[in-house]
């Protein structure tokens, strides 16, 4: 039967559950044009509190960002998807980015502002304001040592600092409380050497980076240990190797 809509109003209040009953709720007031936005940020709140992501709740955050009054809920829900997105490989519809790009150009949100630099990354083209946008960020976060392997990916779209162009990085992601060491050799021709060992540096959040020159025929060789409470975690081997055909 037809739903009364006081009672909707009363769910939207006073219902308590887990979040995916709670967006159900939430369609179904939407539906009768209700005013939810209590509703809808309670909704955020408990996503950013859980960091549980249901794709339906991007469809609450729209319609809680236009009117929304508070901002410091919007920031917090932007900051945690940027951040599962860099760091755990989260898929997140590309209507978020444009979000994310409001955000990083009102205010400093670094997060966001490295997830719309990927985001940006990986189009084929560029309209003049995003070039400007990501040339300019890139040379911010690359003079405070960040850099991060998809800045090559810009290469050709704008001008890169000469040795973002020149270098080759290797990337690793862990819990950043974790120790992430890196052992390579660098060799050419016949010659070999010794492994060394090195710490990687944590770029963001447990996002460890590190780069390396290579010259024309030189083979880099290398795997990654990761120390976790319960042992140490070692990766495969991988080796790259340069010469003057490549690009």
């Amino acid at each position: 039967g037809k739903f009364d809509e006081n009672i909707l109003k009363y769910l939207c209040r006073y219902f308590s559950a887990g979040i995916d009953e709670m967006i159900s709720v939430w369609k179904a007031a939407h539906g009768f044009k209700l005013d939810v936005k209590d509703y809808e940020e309670r909704i955020l709140a408990q996503t950013v509190f859980t960091e549980e992501i249901y794709p339906e709740v991007y469809d609450v955050f729209y319609s809680y960002y236009e009117e929304g009054t508070n901002k410091k809920l919007i920031q917090a829900f932007l900051k945690m998807t940027a951040y599962k997105y860099l760091v755990k490989d989260l898929d997140i519809p590309d209507e978020i980015f444009e979000y994310f790009y409001r955000e990083v150009r009102t205010q400093e949100n670094m997060p966001c502002l490295i997830a719309v630099l990927k985001h940006l990354s990986q189009k084929e083209t560029l309209t003049d304001d995003e070039k400007i946008f990501a040339d300019y960020n890139i040379n911010v976060l690359y003079d405070k040592d960040i850099v991060f392997p998809f800045f090559k990916d810009f290469y050709g779209k704008f001008s890169l600092p000469i040795h973002i162009v020149d270098e080759h990085y290797v990337e690793y992601k862990a819990n950043p409380e974790y120790e992430v060491k890196i052992h390579y050799m660098v060799s050419s021709g016949e010659d070999s050497t010794e492994y060394i060992t090195e710490t990687m540096q944590d770029v963001y959040e447990g996002i460890r980076v590190k780069s390396f020159i290579l010259f024309q025929d030189e083979h880099l060789e290398y795997y990654i240990t990761e120390s976790r409470p319960e042992g140490e975690v070692t990766t495969e081997k991988s080796s790259i190797f340069f010469d003057e055909t490549m690009d």
